[in-house]
């Protein structure tokens, strides 16, 4: 699908409210394979479908203010 296209669905509240929520578990299910500590940071990543380590770590760290590695060192 087109950006720009996506972003026009995306003004629609319902299908911005179904967005979050499904950001929201995917962001769970990152959480929870960083910590079960089965894979590395890279390959999390890759499984739930970013391109690279890095656009992962921005991400993660954006949405719970650390980084995956400080996170796993905290817990």
């Amino acid at each position: 699908m087109r950006i720009n296209i996506f972003n026009k669905k995306l003004n629609n509240p319902h299908l911005l409210i179904v967005f979050l929520f499904l950001l929201y578990n995917c962001f769970e299910v990152n959480r929870k394979l960083i910590k079960a500590r089965t894979h590395n940071v890279n390959e999390v990543g890759l499984k739930v479908g970013y391109s690279t380590g890095s656009h992962f770590i921005a991400a993660f760290k954006k949405k719970y203010v650390t980084t995956p590695k400080k996170y796993l060192q905290s817990s």
